[in-house]
């Protein structure tokens, strides 16, 4: 007979799934990953490998913001602690990365620790243990190619 889980460990099972969860939104809102501009198969694939290409980019300058701004709060005492803002992160990244891709190599990584440091100066307040229910709107939004934003 399979093991019972208690109701306690599923609170722990979602907070684990939180960060991969988080992950999917940021692809299906912000990237439109479900809404392609072509038909074409090879340039869905491109579509998605660019979307994929730059989520990734944003998530390793978030990671290195969160360093600095976890360097900088063990010094000062606060109440909340803090985090870099990802929607700030996503929109400077995908604004940069039609440049980066052009130029040397020299002028990229510059641009990178530039943005890391923005990025740590621009930061979100994390509140642990918040409860709020949720607002649901019930739409019938259908993604048609014409109408995706372009990255």
């Amino acid at each position: 007979m399979p093991e019972q889980l208690a109701e306690s460990h599923f609170k722990v099972l979602y907070s684990l799934r939180w960060g991969i969860e988080s992950k999917y939104r940021e692809l299906k809102n912000r990237f439109e990953i479900e809404s392609f501009n072509s038909l074409k198969p090879t340039c869905i694939k491109q579509e998605f490998y660019v979307a994929m290409f730059i989520s990734n980019v944003a998530a390793i300058l978030k990671q290195e913001a969160d360093k600095k701004i976890s360097s900088e709060a063990s010094l000062n005492f606060k109440k909340h602690g803090y985090q870099a803002n990802r929607s700030f992160i996503l929109n400077r990244t995908k604004s940069l990365i039609l440049i980066l891709l052009k130029t040397e190599m020299d002028f990229v990584v510059k641009t990178i620790y530039a943005l890391a440091e923005d990025a740590a100066m621009v930061r979100s307040i994390v509140r642990p243990n918040r409860k709020y229910g949720r607002y649901r709107k019930h739409t019938r939004r259908k993604f048609y190619s014409y109408m995706k934003n372009c990255l």
